[in-house]
């Protein structure tokens, strides 16, 4: 019997490290696209020199954001923030870009 509740608790943990390799790839993949179009949308360089920074900058926070989604213990609160985070983003260019 307690064969069954530690093979149960190991599938539990291993669709939850899936489910966190899906969130940091995907998730933070949106987010870091979705930040590096806010940032070139408020820098106040040209449009080229906005693009390209706000490019470069992309990549850190993908790292950022994918080393995030490992270092927080719960996978509830990691998904809450991403989508707040997202919402809020999403939001921001849109209201932006309407503005210009």
């Amino acid at each position: 019997m307690s064969t069954l509740l530690n093979l149960s608790f190991l599938d539990l943990y291993r669709w939850q490290v899936i489910a966190r390799f899906v969130l940091a790839i995907f998730g933070g993949y949106f987010l870091s696209a979705a930040t590096s179009s806010v940032l070139t949308l408020i820098l106040p360089f040209s449009a080229v020199d906005a693009v390209l920074v706000a490019t470069t900058l992309s990549i850190a926070f993908y790292s950022l954001f994918f080393i995030m989604t490992f270092a927080v213990k719960s996978l509830s609160k990691i998904a809450t923030c991403y989508v707040i985070l997202g919402l809020f983003l999403s939001h921001f260019i849109v209201q932006y870009s309407e503005w210009l």
